[in-house]
């Protein structure tokens, strides 16, 4: 009787376009190809509106600029860690949005803008002096 030792293979391509957390284990001895491509996760609500205008510039220097609108915000700003650093309270009437910089040192930065009324946005900006 004449023994085979079957080896196998195992070649996982992941792509993913967005934000999610993907675990698998294999085992066995089976070989299996499979490319698999993750484009949305049906539980994930975007948190920019595809038709949203971001604050610009980004990256920025000394100041930060929001879209006028009519609805007054309340900005809060964290730093990459997750603590807060400041919250501004934005009329868009009086200053066109301007949220000040200056007292940033370089780094990521998210601003989470919570409108009196609409969808609260969260976006990502760079500080680069």
């Amino acid at each position: 009787m004449k023994t085979q030792v079957l080896k196998a293979a195992l070649m996982i391509i992941i792509t993913a376009t967005t934000l999610t957390s993907f675990s698998q284990s294999f085992s066995g001895t089976e070989s299996q190809n499979s490319n698999t491509s993750l484009t949305s996760n049906p539980g994930y609500k975007s948190m920019v509106k595809p038709n949203a205008t971001l604050p610009y510039p980004n990256p920025a220097k000394d100041a930060i600029f929001l879209p006028p609108g009519s609805n007054p915000y309340l900005v809060y700003i964290y730093d990459e860690n997750g603590n807060l650093i400041k919250i501004i309270d934005i009329r868009m009437s009086d200053n066109l949005g301007e949220i000040d910089l200056k007292e940033l040192t370089n780094g990521i930065y998210f601003m989470k803008i919570v409108p009196e009324k609409g969808d609260v946005a969260v976006h990502r900006f760079t500080v680069l002096k």
